[in-house]
């Protein structure tokens, strides 16, 4: 599995992407095109989220993450979205390396909506973060804008929605297995993304501007920047997760993810 997620593993410079990209969740050749392989480690947020959230305002706290992180960093940052990175015609195989795509990136960015704490997909993705040790300081919380703001306390993974029942009912029993309880898996998330949300309320009152929302020509744009900056190491997949997360990811229906 590693030495998959090795040679696809991709990631896209966030300074690429405009908000027409995260408009649907259609393969989009041009939109995948954006992407290269990059290797695992060196992507700097995975990014969780809904699609059945609003597009637009999705866009603009992707775009507040972004000016911090320039703030902080000095440069563009590198994510791994998934109409972006994911191969559309062998969904199957990437989702069951889904764990080690997590693992390479340094940070897990939540792009909260109303429904994201409903979805499926979003309640794999932090279920996986979990089971990998994600220390807190890794994860991002940005609420979308608006009169919006989530309350984690009332986050129930056993109210996550899927096209197939079935779906659910694996993930369940994953979860209760591996975390003791469903109830003790709950409590671990609300706990750690309550204290996030906290934290990162304010910054969603901060104007962006202008220029951190405009694409540059692309003969302005440099070199992949991860390759000369050093950074702590990612997290590496434990072989509880390698062994726990494909089991069901793989036969999960690709319709949980729309």
């Amino acid at each position: 599995l590693l030495s998959r997620a090795s040679s696809c593993f991709r990631g896209v410079r966030l300074d690429l992407l405009e908000e027409k990209h995260i408009h649907g969740n259609s393969p989009s050749p041009e939109v995948h095109a954006l992407a290269t392989k990059i290797p695992l480690g060196t992507c700097d947020a995975f990014i969780t989220h809904s699609w059945h959230d609003d597009p637009a305002e999705k866009w603009q706290a992707l775009q507040r993450w972004r000016a911090a992180f320039r703030g902080t960093h000095g440069r563009e940052p590198t994510i791994w979205l998934d109409r972006a990175c994911i191969d559309q015609s062998n969904i199957a195989a990437e989702l069951s390396v889904l764990p080690c795509y997590l693992a390479g990136c340094r940070s897990l960015l939540i792009l909260c909506g109303p429904t994201w704490q409903q979805r499926l997909w979003c309640c794999v993705e932090i279920f996986t973060f979990v089971m990998m040790g994600g220390e807190e300081v890794h994860l991002e919380v940005f609420p979308r804008g608006g009169a919006f703001q989530p309350n984690f306390s009332e986050f129930d993974v056993d109210k996550c929605d899927a096209a197939v029942q079935e779906d659910k009912e694996r993930l369940l029993a994953c979860i209760d297995g591996a975390s003791g309880s469903l109830n003790a898996f709950n409590e671990a998330v609300r706990t750690m993304l309550s204290r996030h949300c906290s934290v990162c309320a304010a910054s969603n009152d901060e104007e962006i501007a202008p220029e951190v929302m405009t694409c540059p020509c692309p003969d302005s744009v440099p070199a992949h920047p991860s390759a000369s900056l050093p950074e702590s190491p990612p997290a590496s997949p434990t072989p509880t997760v390698v062994g726990t997360l494909p089991s069901i990811a793989s036969p999960l229906s690709a319709a949980d993810e729309v």
